[in-house]
């Protein structure tokens, strides 16, 4: 089954919420007939309930945190294989020639550097699953893609892993639409039962994240000796998960954290030019913590 993701206009009133991801955590679905979708995506359920098929499901087993995640799986229909998909744009299928189509996206005005979430794959003959972000400004009656961002595996993730994709953008303008595709089967060429679990979507805004790092029992965080530290995290877990990024949004380095009383140390970093980088932190309890700091040349 092909997939053409064409982008146009999408009329419907629709706000993105500030520096968020219209429902990344899957928390919140809405019943439609037999079925649930989740509030804010669309999904190839609707062009496929009348059979009591569906390829994207309310997951209350297995969820990073919160009580539910989104599982996606991919279905056959009359011996052809259909993804399962979540957009936020909107999908149709042809049932004569079995072609999708992805249109437009929601409006949104802002310039996150990546996105982050947590997913568990089970793929199937080589199969390989997708999640891409596209921002877009509307010039008239034309389109500009701004920034862009993929990731993709062909692993079987049979515990929650977070990807990260950094957002490249070819332009200083400001979006006027976001689109987010997830796919958990490669669209030229996808697997019957692949299955992709996914949980807990965020954009990441490092240039301003010093504003949001002002309270006290926040933990202090720097450089030693070409390590991360993390002096007073009040956490019990013996790890932490850490990503390390660049200003521009690339992952320079993501692993986790060894703890020593209430002070956690990375492991040791790669070389690192000196400037100005930022830290994104597990807490233990599902939330997260940014810092923004100085790294000189060692």
């Amino acid at each position: 089954m092909r997939f053409f993701i064409t982008l146009f206009a999408f009329f419907t009133v629709f706000s993105a919420v500030g520096q968020s991801v219209p429902n990344g955590d899957f928390e919140q679905w809405s019943g439609t007939g037999n079925y649930e979708e989740p509030v804010s995506w669309s999904t190839p359920n609707p062009n496929t309930a009348a059979l009591s098929l569906f390829t994207v499901t309310k997951e209350s087993g297995l969820k990073h945190t919160g009580s539910y995640s989104a599982r996606l799986q991919t279905r056959s229909l009359l011996g052809m294989p259909i993804p399962g998909l979540l957009t936020l744009g909107t999908f149709s299928i042809n049932m004569v020639t079995m072609e999708a189509t992805i249109e437009g996206g929601i409006p949104f005005t802002h310039r996150p550097v990546s996105m982050s979430g947590y997913i568990q794959y089970d793929p199937k003959l080589g199969d390989e699953c997708f999640v891409g972000v596209v921002l877009l400004r509307q010039n008239g009656s034309s389109w500009d893609t701004l920034g862009t961002g993929n990731y993709t595996t062909t692993q079987s993730l049979n515990t929650w892993t977070e990807f990260n994709i950094a957002i490249d953008y070819t332009s200083v303008e400001t979006p006027t639409h976001l689109n987010i595709i997830i796919l958990s089967s490669d669209r030229d060429d996808p697997q019957p039962n692949s299955t992709l679990y996914i949980d807990n979507l965020e954009f990441q805004y490092p240039i301003g994240v010093e504003e949001s790092i002002t309270s006290a029992d926040e933990p202090r965080v720097y450089f030693g000796a070409g390590r991360l530290v993390f002096e007073g995290v009040d956490s019990d877990r013996a790890q932490l998960p850490v990503s390390l990024y660049s200003l521009d949004g690339r992952v320079v380095w993501s692993g986790e954290t060894q703890r020593d009383g209430n002070t956690y140390t990375s492991l040791l970093l790669p070389d690192l030019q000196g400037g100005v980088y930022i830290v994104r932190y597990g807490k233990g309890d599902g939330s997260y913590g940014a810092a923004k700091i100085y790294a000189g040349v060692w």
